[in-house]
């Protein structure tokens, strides 16, 4: 994700410098471009069962889509680091789109995947997950 940029002209020798309002404003606008996510889903405990609410909604999918949420099968929650502050954020749309087209999935099977996005609700860390297991199979084709 990225920061938003600090207005260096604001600094003074001793003092914190603080985004201004136009920066917190286009931080802000990003979560727009997210799946809508409670924050607090992003506690340890409440996203292990966000996970296990995307794999029993795998189950009822057909395929490419269900096995693309199976990945989440070995992904682990956890409650510090950046992985944590990824749990407590919304999947970007552009994230999903990133990783349906690494499914090779097609037009319709990715606005299918947007919904079924909204629906968990995914977080940022599974969505990451997610693509990083996707490029892990591709290495493992292309070696």
């Amino acid at each position: 994700m990225l920061e938003p940029v600090l207005d260096s002209s604001r600094r003074r020798e001793g003092s914190t410098c603080r985004p201004t309002q136009q920066d917190q404003r286009s931080y802000q606008g990003q979560d727009q471009d997210r799946v809508p996510y409670d924050p607090d889903l992003g506690a340890e405990d409440e996203h292990l069962m966000l996970t296990h609410r995307a794999l029993s909604i795998a189950q009822t999918l057909e395929e490419p889509l269900r096995n693309l949420l199976l990945l989440l099968l070995d992904y682990y929650t956890t409650n510090h680091g950046r992985d944590a502050l990824k749990q407590m954020r919304g999947a970007s749309y552009k994230q999903i789109a990133y990783g349906a087209h690494l499914a090779g999935l097609s037009s319709e099977e990715r606005s299918k995947l947007y919904e079924v996005a909204r629906s968990i609700p995914m977080s940022e860390a599974q969505i990451s997950h997610i693509i990083a297991e996707l490029k892990r199979q591709a290495r493992g084709r292309a070696a």
